[in-house]
């Protein structure tokens, strides 16, 4: 395969490296093709090489640097980046970033990847890992994806009726 030469080009060449789809799997051949695309101010290529830095490359820097990335995908309004970083951002207690996640996550659940960014958002508002518990906020989010097909309808399910035998909502609501 020849040198891919434009920014798209360069980013489909660097996902099926990272995949392997139709070459040998190579994450630092794609990171290097990532960056290229990089250099075009492209939103994917940004959200691409974060979550490769997150995923394949785990060390301080990598961590520092692909934070930067998707905080710039997502700023720029791509949902997989504003899912990713504000995941990202929860689980690391230690960050301290609820409060960022929770916003991050909003605009996630907004948009097309709302199932699982809106399960993330849930667990926020019920461990109360922005301020206390918010369990009314919970189930209002958590009833936006109860009836479509598939895992997140079950977990939501399984959330709320948790939340109903642990006594979080009174019988009215």
């Amino acid at each position: 395969i020849g040198s891919p030469k434009g920014g798209e080009a360069q980013l489909e060449y660097a996902k099926r490296l990272e995949a392997g789809i139709g070459v040998t799997r190579d994450v630092k051949e794609a990171e290097v093709w990532y960056r290229s695309a990089l250099n075009r101010e492209n939103e994917e290529a940004q959200y691409r090489l974060g979550e490769l830095l997150i995923n394949e490359k785990p060390g301080n820097e990598s961590i520092a640097e692909a934070l930067v990335l998707l905080k710039k995908s997502a700023d720029a309004g791509r949902y997989e980046a504003q899912l990713e970083l504000g995941r990202y951002l929860y689980q690391n207690k230690k960050l301290n970033r609820a409060r960022d996640a929770e916003i991050l996550l909003g605009k996630a659940s907004a948009g097309k990847l709302n199932s699982e960014a809106t399960l993330y958002l849930a667990n926020i508002y019920i461990v109360g890992a922005v301020n206390q518990p918010n369990h009314p906020k919970a189930k209002q989010v958590l009833e936006r994806i109860m009836n479509e097909p598939g895992q997140y309808s079950q977990a939501a399910h399984y959330l709320l009726g948790m939340m109903y035998l642990k006594g979080s909502f009174g019988p009215d609501s």
